[in-house]
This record gives C-alpha cells, structure tokens and sequence, in this order.
C-alpha cells in the first residue's frame, strides 16, 4: 500500500486502468488517512490527466452519482459490448489451446468495469464448457495419429469400409472428395509434405491423371519426385545446374499451359538435355495446362489438418461442427436418428440409391459429401438426441455423451 500522496495517486491511476471504481470512504479506510486526503488526490489526478491529453488522450475522471464513486473514461478503451465480441471471437476462432484463452480473456477483463466482470466471467465459463482445444504449434502436423487417417482409418475405429473405403479422410478439406480418396490409396502419404504434393496435383489441371499418377504407380518416380506445384519445377531444374532465369521462365510456361500448347522455346530442350534432366520429367512437362502455387496448397493443407486433428481427437466437435456448417444442405429428416444401427442401414441405402442412378442430378451426387460421413457418423458408434421439449429449439447440433442433441422436430423415427 502507497504512503506518500504522490505513490497513492500512481496507485489510484492504475487502479482506474483496471476497472475499478474508486469509493472516497472505502479507499480512506484502505489507506488509512482522511477522506478529505483521498478527494485531493483524486482533484489532483484530475487537473494531471486534464493537463497532459497529449500523453493520455481524452481520459476524464468522472464522478457517477447514482453510484457514489469516480470512474476512469478513456477513448481508447473498448466498451463492453466491443469487449464481449471480441471474447466471444476469440473463442470461436479455436485458435488457441484452453490455457492460452484462459490468460488472454484474463488481461481483458481488466479493461471491464466491476459490474460487467462477472457478466464476461459467465460468457467464458459457459463457452468452455465445451471448448475442444486443438494444437497450433509445429507438433500438430507431425501429429502421427492424425497422419494415419490419410491411409487407413483404423484409428477411427473401423477399417477398409465397404462405403468409405481403406482411408478416413471423410469430411476433411481438400481429401475429401471421392478423386481425392482415391488419391490417396495410389500415393499412401506417410508425411505432411506429401500431403501438399497431393493438394497440388488435385488443384491442377492434367498433373495427376494422365500424368503424376502413372509415373507413380509404374514406380518410375515417387510422388515427391514428379511435379505437383509451380515451385517444384524451378527449384528443381535450378538444382540440376539450370540458369535461375532460364528455370524460371520454364515453370512460367508450363504453369500456364504454354509448353503442352506451343512445345519448348528455342534452346529449353537442349539446355534440359545437357543438365540430365530425365525424358519422364520432360514428357511431364509438355502435358500440364495449369499448376497451383505451393503456397497455397500449404495454406489448405495446414487447414484440413487442423482439422483432421478434431476428427481424431475430438470426434464429436468435429461432427457437430461440420454439420452445423452445412445445415442448408444437412437434411436433418433423412440423416438424424436415435439408433446408430438404424441410421448406418439407411446411410447406406440412400448411398447405394445414389451410386447406382446412372441419371441422379448433380444436387443428389453433391449430397453423398454429408451423406457418407453421417454414414462414419454411425459407423463409429455415435447416435442423435433429441431435446427435451423444455428445452431450446435450436436446430444446431449440441454434444453429448455418446453423440449429438438436435431439436426435436429435425429428427428421424
């Protein structure tokens, strides 16, 4: 506790800058000097912050009448209500792990009055809750678990499905298409760089069929050795001795589709001779018509990631989440049942109904995406609730126990 008058009214500013509201009788008795001692100091740190805008900007101490005390008012701070969203952001975001949150919405209470406090309080302890943390360091995509759903889905609890096939990429960004799936039982990833070859040959035009695949599976190369992305083919060529330049202007032609129309420029062919450039990589070369950028495949694949962490740590949020998500297309009536048992029979026929309409329409084949992973909703073991009739009739999807809770005239019998 401050003694001399010039520490308390130090003191007296940063507790204004916390929050707190200042009682003349209360901090006398804190204090243990007069009131009158504690109204000059507040005098003082008025005429202070009145004389020196230019160092604290439009902060005034006012006197709140109803309340009997003085409170701190500053431009700069944020108002409750900007305060509020800014947690709730926070918190939807899932960027952060528990603890990180934790801290973070701790130093931001402190720019909150003692009223709001315990109201922000409540919005971070109901929102916890069920707060699913996932990792955000450089661990999460070395994550081995996460890694193997993009060969087997054993870790899922279920193996070489007869719907879903060997692989658990169902639902997951970027792998999630049935060409993607496919993808992956050609190439068998064993790390994250192989993921981001992937995301490149699916985001190009004529790089995978007709091209990578077949030098893959004839063993001629690896994946990592055939062209996915735009970077690959100037870094790789400058490493086999060709001018920077000349290897730039080669990945420009190709990755715009130049050399499959017009052929090499004068002098490309025989420079990518000299160096021992292999004849496979050169007929690569002529048939791309379009190549994706690295760096976005990586963003992407960061992403699907992240988000292949949920669905094998943290099923339900996973689920819940993407179900949400797509709740303008989610047919709540068809998909949602009591009985896993029951659902996973009727995900199948209405999978096999669609596989097998040679004129089903295009909403019908983008309906199998939901379709089959309600199908591995069920498959793993899981099941929905309805809610109690007293409870909201929200149609977004809740965890429980064992499954999902949905309102009650969204469910299937």
């Amino acid at each position: 506790m401050a003694n001399t008058k010039q520490d308390r009214m130090l003191e007296l500013f940063f507790r204004c800058l916390r929050g707190e509201d200042l009682y003349i009788a209360k901090l006398a008795d804190e204090y243990a000097v007069s009131a009158k001692s504690i109204s000059r100091s507040i005098s003082d740190l008025k005429s202070f912050l009145a004389d020196h805008r230019e160092l604290v900007g439009n902060a005034e101490l006012q006197y709140d009448y109803q309340r009997k005390c003085y409170r701190l008012y500053m431009d700069e701070f944020l108002t409750n209500k900007e305060l509020f969203a800014l947690v709730e952001v926070l918190i939807g975001a899932r960027a952060f792990s528990k603890m990180e949150l934790l801290e973070l919405t701790e130093k931001l209470k402190r720019f909150t009055t003692t009223d709001d406090r315990p109201r922000l309080q409540e919005l971070i302890r109901k929102e916890m809750y069920q707060y699913p943390e996932v990792k955000h360091d450089c661990e999460s995509v070395s994550d081995p678990d996460t890694m193997s759903i993009f060969r087997s889905s054993k870790i899922l609890g279920y193996e070489d499905d007869m719907i879903l096939g060997p692989t658990g990429a169902t639902g997951v960004p970027e792998f999630n298409t049935r060409f993607m799936r496919q993808m992956l039982i050609d190439v068998q990833p064993q790390d994250f760089r192989t993921l981001i070859h992937m995301s490149g040959f699916g985001h190009g035009t004529d790089v995978w069929l007709g091209n990578a695949k077949d030098l893959v599976l004839s063993g001629t190369a690896s994946a990592l050795e055939t062209i996915a992305c735009r970077d690959d083919i100037m870094l790789y060529l400058i490493s086999k001795g060709l001018d920077r330049k000349m290897s730039y202007q080669i990945m420009e032609a190709v990755r715009k589709g130049k050399i499959r129309k017009c052929g090499f420029e004068l002098g490309w062919l025989e420079e990518l001779e000299v160096y021992d450039v292999p004849e496979w990589y050169i007929e690569s070369l002529t048939k791309i018509g379009y190549l994706f950028p690295k760096a976005h495949a990586t963003a992407y694949v960061s992403m699907a990631f992240r988000i292949a962490w949920y669905k094998v740590h943290t099923p339900l949020a996973f689920y819940a989440a993407y179900f949400t998500m797509q709740q303008n297309t989610f047919d709540i009536r068809k998909c949602c049942f009591f009985d896993a048992q029951v659902g996973l029979t009727r995900m199948r026929e209405l999978i096999e109904e669609i596989d097998s309409n040679r004129d089903a329409t295009i909403a019908q084949q983008d309906s199998l995406k939901i379709l089959e992973l309600c199908y591995e909703f069920y498959l793993r073991g899981f099941h929905f609730e309805k809610m109690h009739e007293d409870q909201e009739t929200n149609p977004a999807f809740t965890i429980v126990d064992n499954g999902l809770r949905v309102a009650p005239q969204y469910v299937g019998e």
